[in-house]
């Protein structure tokens, strides 16, 4: 049950990431002064890449643990 958990951990901590970073990256590329809307669209994308990111990193894991039941 261990194991389970720090795979949990592994793909939440990987979104994480994602999300931060692309966030403050999205940021530095407005012109500031932020406004509403810039804090919007970089709060959506970066949502959007994290949450692509958690999507791919357990199917990815899905399809590696089918591969080696299957042989």
């Amino acid at each position: 049950m261990r194991l389970k958990f720090k795979r949990a951990a592994f793909v939440a901590t990987g979104g994480l990431l994602v999300f931060v970073v692309l966030a403050k990256w999205l940021l530095r590329l407005m012109p500031l002064p932020h406004g509403r809307l810039q804090y919007m669209i970089a709060g959506t994308a970066a949502t959007a890449a994290a949450l692509a990111t958690v999507f791919a990193l357990v199917v990815i894991r899905k399809a590696r643990s089918a591969a080696t039941r299957c042989e």
